[in-house]
Order: structure tokens, then C-alpha cells, then sequence
């Protein structure tokens, strides 16, 4: 559920509607009714089933394939900045260790330790957002923002994803799409539009950016470190990328968004009852003017725009990941939520409630995590890795850089990160590459490519479903938004493969 959820609605200081507005039933007395979730669209008899249900089929798939293909390892060793990296050479058969009844039963658990920091990431962003709203800055930025772009609302749209996908070109932290879907929730839909665009705001932007990786410390940064080329070389054709695809996104997201403001039946999740809720609440709050911010509410706006720089600081140069982002974001909560007049029982409660509202999609990330924990614990990781390279090894050299690109895609499913996967495949890949008459640098961009885009494609993207659980999307509801769009930007990704091959770009 989404961390502005049915919930919000209980809360004492939360705006209702203006005076003499028509109050739905199901919000009267501030809980909704209760209905089913609706399932998933029906195609000729058959229903896309719960996301659990998908994940747990995936692994059981990879617990059989622990059974059916050979145990093969690489050797590990030290790579750039300490990172432990494959040894390309030292490919060899291992003991097998095929999935007892008892592995596959504890995989998920292990996978929810495993996953462990976006777990609580997820719950913290879930419980901080929740206190910030309890203070009421949300409602009168709600309100700025309404008037600021009441006359060219659709102009927001390639704003944000503009600036989302800077970012992320810059410091390589896709994650951040958690920070800021239940921020552009209540704004997206008070604008008339839905969570579906909300969503994609987030996503597609810091997708568009992590995926170009103009200075990008994760994918372009460590993939060039481990392919021995000059580090953020060639940023020239990954910047005319990054517009490219911020451009595509944007009309896509418009274009859908454009439909469900003339016509909010045509949304993808039109049929949802806490769509319809939070509609409702947002809309109700968007039709009357927000009180004026208080002095306390500035002042809590000031204090915390030290602890976002220091945030951005370390995430962008010191290696901070989501401890630390979670610490950070613990830090401002209170600063906010007592700076602004809330007592310390008031934060906790309603601390509590918003990690209440992410608990699907918390437990979403340990549920995909599984899928890889069964892999690697079944030594069949680095056999699928090595089949895969044999694979492109035997095309044309034409073609061999778009062969990466796909190999890059598959792959991403069993490890959807950045660095994980650049340690794994790039020490084959790049002397693959030589062998091919493929320069490094296409090869890493090859691996860009396939690791990028598929991020907010796959189940098994532990942080996407967590976004997709924040903004209260379905992943099948997604993947009719998204898998045009996706086949857009492969399409471009192939072409850009294609010309630096051609040019030998290095």
C-alpha cells in the first residue's frame, strides 16, 4: 500500500474537504469501506495473480534449475576500490549443491535478510513521510505547487523527470524513486491525473538518468574501472543518451497522463478502490486554499535542507548507501516533525502508521530476493553467467555489441544491481570484447543498457517493487504502462550500440 494510503485518512490533522463539499461515503467517519483488491486484468479466462504468487513460482524455478544445470565457479578476487571481482580464467566445475526442501522453504526469509537495507529503507521512507504529512508542510506545498502550475499542469511532468534523471546521472542512486513517490502522489492526483503517473514520474526519470550514467559512480564508473578504460571517458555520447531518453519518457508519461485527466476511466488502475480513496482525499484538499506555513514550519524547512545536503554529499562521494540514507532520513524526520510542534508520541505513532502503509511492499523485496539467493547458494550462478558469454561469443562481429546488450538484459533478472552486476560480468565482458573487435567502452555501455532499463521491468528489481507497493501499482497494471516505453528505449539503446561500434567509439 502506499504510503498515502486509507491511513492518512484516520489521522486527526488531516485536511477533509472544503465546506459544502459532497463527502463519499466510504470516507464519512475516515475509514474506508471495506472492498476486495481487485485482481488483476483478465485475458480470454486467464487472471494475472498476486505478485507473491509470481515471485514464489520464480522460485521454484530457479530451485529446479539448482537440479538441472551443472555447478560451475568462478574464482573471486580483489578488483578496483577493493570490490571482489571474478577471475575470467579460472572457470571450473564445483560440487554440486542442489535446493534441499529445506533451502527453498528459508529462502525467502534468507532473502529478506539479504535484502535487508531496502527492507528497512522502505519502512523508514514509509514512517518519515507519514510524520512530515502529520505536520502539515505536505498540504501547503500541495497548495504552492496547485497554483504554481494550475495553467500548464502537464509542464510538471518533463520537469520532474528532467530533474529526477540529472540526479541520478550524477550519483547513481535509483532508490531515490522511493523518496519521492509518496511526495508526488498527492500533488499528481490533485493535478487530475493518477498514481500510474506518479509512479512513472519517479521511475522512468531516475531510470533514464542511472541508465545514461553520464558520472554515475555505480554502472559507468565501476564498469570503466573494471574494463581498464579511463573513468566517465566518452560522456559526450552517454549526455546525448540521457536526452534521448529523458525525451522519450517524458512524451510517454504525458501522453498517458494527458488521457486520464480527459478521462479518468482510461487509467490503468481506474478500477482500484484505494485509488479511488486517495482521489478523492486529494482532490477534496485541492479544492480549498491551504492555511499560510507557520514560523515553526519554516524553520523546520530551513534545518532540514543541511541534513538533504549532507545526504546528497555522502551518497554522491563517501559511498553512503541506505543505512546511512536511512539514518539521515530518521534525523530529519524529528527535526521536522518536533521543530514543526509534534511531541515525541505524536512522531512515534504516527512513525508506526507509515511504516504500516509499506508493509507489501517491504516484504515484496525480500519475496524477489529469493530468486537469487537460491541461484547463488545453488553454484549455478556463474554457469548461467559463462553460457551467456559462450552465446555471444559466437556472433558476428556486427552484431556482438547488441549480443552484450541482451546478455546484459537476461542477466539483470537474477542480479538487478548495478555494481553486483558489473563485478560479475564485466571481467568477462571486457576481454570478451578484444576478441570481438569491440571496444571497452561499447561494452560497458552495452552493460548500462541492459542493466538500466530492465531495472523497472523485472519482479525480481527488489526496490522497484517496493516503489510499485509505495505507489499503490500492481506490476501487471505497470507492465502495460511500461513495456512500450521499454521497447522504445531498447530500440534506441540497440542504435546507439550500433553507431559506436561503427565509429570504433573509445
Amino acid at each position: 500500500m502506499s504510503a498515502t494510503d486509507s491511513s492518512s485518512a484516520r489521522t486527526s490533522d488531516t485536511p477533509g474537504p472544503a465546506p459544502g463539499t459532497d463527502v463519499p461515503g466510504d470516507l464519512q467517519d475516515g475509514v474506508p469501506e471495506t472492498s476486495a483488491p481487485p485482481e488483476g486484468p483478465r485475458c480470454r479466462g486467464f487472471r494475472m495473480p498476486h505478485i507473491y504468487v509470481v515471485l514464489f513460482c520464480l522460485s521454484a524455478l530457479a530451485a529446479m534449475a539448482t537440479h538441472l544445470i551443472p555447478a560451475h565457479q568462478y574464482a573471486r578476487v580483489e578488483g578496483p576500490d577493493g570490490r571482489e571481482v571474478i577471475d575470467p580464467g579460472s572457470y571450473s566445475a564445483v560440487a554440486a549443491s542442489p535446493t534441499g526442501l529445506l533451502d527453498f522453504l528459508t529462502a525467502i526469509p534468507r532473502g529478506l535478510v539479504d535484502a535487508g537495507e531496502v527492507v528497512f529503507f522502505t519502512f523508514v521512507i514509509g514512517g518519515a513521510f507519514m510524520v512530515v504529512r502529520r505536520t502539515g508542510i505536505i498540504e501547503n506545498a500541495l497548495d504552492r505547487l496547485l497554483r504554481a502550475f494550475a495553467h500548464r499542469r502537464l509542464l510538471l511532468i518533463p520537469v520532474l523527470i528532467t530533474v529526477f534523471a540529472t540526479i541520478a546521472t550524477l550519483i547513481g542512486t535509483q532508490e531515490l524513486a522511493l523518496v519521492y513517490i509518496p511526495v508526488l502522489i498527492p500533488v499528481v492526483l490533485a493535478l487530475g491525473y493518477d498514481s500510474v503517473t506518479a509512479v512513472a514520474i519517479a521511475l522512468i526519470g531516475t531510470t533514464a538518468g542511472f541508465t545514461a550514467g553520464v558520472l554515475n559512480p555505480i554502472n559507468t564508473g565501476l564498469g570503466q574501472q573494471i574494463a581498464g578504460i579511463e573513468t566517465f571517458s566518452g560522456a559526450g555520447l552517454r549526455t546525448l543518451l540521457l536526452v534521448t531518453l529523458v525525451v522519450l519518457g517524458s512524451l510517454w508519461t504525458v501522453r498517458y497522463a494527458r488521457r486520464v485527466a480527459a478521462d479518468p476511466a482510461s487509467g490503468l488502475i481506474h478500477d482500484d478502490p484505494e485509488e479511488h480513496q486517495k482521489r478523492r482525499l486529494y482532490s477534496a484538499g485541492a479544492t480549498r486554499t491551504a492555511p499560510r506555513m507557520s514560523g515553526r514550519q519554516r524553520l523546520a524547512l530551513v534545518l532540514s535542507l543541511p541534513v538533504l545536503g549532507v545526504t546528497v554529499w555522502g551518497v554522491s562521494s563517501q559511498g553512503w548507501f541506505m543505512i546511512e540514507m536511512a539514518g539521515m532520513f530518521l534525523l530529519l524526520m524529528v527535526i521536522i516533525g518536533m521543530v514543526s510542534g509534534l511531541g515525541p508520541s505524536t512522531i512515534s505513532s504516527a512513525f508506526s502508521e507509515g511504516m504500516r502503509s509499506v508493509l507489501e511492499g517491504a516484504i515484496i523485496v525480500g519475496v524477489a530476493r529469493s530468486v537469487a539467493v537460491l541461484l547463488e547458494d545453488g553454484l549455478v550462478l556463474d554457469t548461467i553467467v559463462h553460457a551467456l558469454a559462450q552465446a555471444v561469443s559466437g556472433l558476428p562481429a556486427a552484431l556482438a555489441a547488441v549480443g552484450m546488450f541482451a546478455v546484459q538484459s537476461l542477466f539483470n533478472f537474477v542480479i538487478p544491481s548495478g555494481s553486483g552486476q558489473a563485478v560479475v560480468t564485466m571481467p568477462i565482458m571486457a576481454p570478451l570484447a578484444d576478441l570481438l573487435d569491440v571496444t571497452r567502452q561499447t561494452a560497458v555501455l552495452a552493460f548500462q543498457l541492459g542493466d538500466g532499463p530492465t531495472n523497472i521491468l523485472y519482479p525480481t528489481s527488489g526496490y522497484f517493487m517496493a516503489a510499485l507497493a509505495i505507489g499503490g501499482v500492481r506490476w501487471e497494471r505497470w507492465l502495460r504502462f511500461y513495456l512500450p516505453l521499454f521497447a522504445a528505449w531498447a530500440l534506441v539503446g540497440i542504435g546507439f550500440l550500433i553507431a559506436a561500434q561503427l565509429t570504433g567509439w573509445a
